[in-house]
C-alpha cells in the first residue's frame, strides 16, 4: 500500500475523527456560531454531527418526521432539524419582540423548499414574524426573494424596513430589486414577514 500523501491526496478523516470534532464542538456551545454549516454537505460529517446531536442535544420539538434540537448561546438560538441519521435543516436566529431574526440558514440540498416549509408551518406558528438580518449573499438574496414571493402568494404581509430611520413600508414583490444594490445603503434594509 502507498501513502495517500505520495499521490498528492490529503489525509481523509475517518468517522471517528469527525465524531471527535463534533463532540468537542458540542461540549462548548459558544463554538457553534463560529462553526460553518457548509460542513453538513459532506454526508460523513452530517452523519457524525447528527449522531452526536441525538446523543447530547436537547430535543425540544418534533416537526413532521424531524426531531428539533436547540442550542442557545446568549441571545443566539440554533435549531437543528434531524430525520433518521442526517441533519435536514439548520436555523440560527435571535428573538426580539417575538420576531425571529434569521442569522444563518442551511438545508440539505436534496430537500428543496424545506426551509420555506419550516418558516411557514413551524416558525410563523410560534412567532409573530420572521425578519432578515444585514446584507445578503447572492444565495441569501435568492432565498429571500423566493421566501417573500411565496409569503405574498400565501397572503402574509411583507414589509421592507429601513433601519436608518426606523420606518417600514408594505413591500410589493415587484419592487424588491430596489432594496439590493452594490453599495452600503443595502445594509439599511431588512425584510419582515408578518404572521397572519
Amino acid at each position: 500500500m502507498i501513502k495517500l500523501s505520495t499521490l498528492g491526496i490529503p489525509k481523509i478523516k475517518t468517522l471517528a475523527e469527525h465524531i471527535k470534532y463534533y463532540t468537542i464542538l458540542l461540549e462548548s456551545p459558544t463554538r457553534i456560531p463560529r462553526w460553518t454549516s457548509d460542513k453538513l454537505y459532506n454526508r460523513t460529517e452530517n452523519y457524525a454531527f447528527c449522531k452526536l446531536i441525538r446523543e447530547k442535544g436537547r430535543r425540544i420539538d418534533k416537526y413532521k418526521e424531524m426531531d428539533v434540537y436547540q442550542f442557545t448561546n446568549g441571545q443566539l438560538i440554533t435549531d437543528i432539524f434531524a430525520a433518521d441519521d442526517f441533519i435536514q435543516a439548520y436555523f440560527n436566529y435571535e428573538i426580539k419582540n417575538n420576531v425571529a431574526i434569521e442569522k444563518r440558514v442551511w438545508q440539505d440540498e436534496l430537500q428543496r423548499g424545506l426551509c420555506r416549509d419550516i418558516i411557514f408551518n413551524y416558525y410563523l406558528s410560534k412567532y409573530s414574524g420572521i425578519m432578515s438580518d444585514g446584507l445578503h449573499s447572492p444565495l441569501g438574496e435568492k432565498y429571500w426573494n423566493k421566501l417573500l414571493k411565496q409569503s405574498q402568494e400565501l397572503g402574509y404581509k411583507i414589509f421592507a424596513i429601513d433601519i436608518s430611520d426606523n420606518r417600514a413600508g408594505e413591500l410589493n414583490i415587484d419592487d424588491i430589486d430596489k432594496f439590493y444594490s452594490n453599495n452600503i445603503s443595502s445594509e439599511n434594509y431588512r425584510f419582515l414577514i408578518k404572521n397572519k
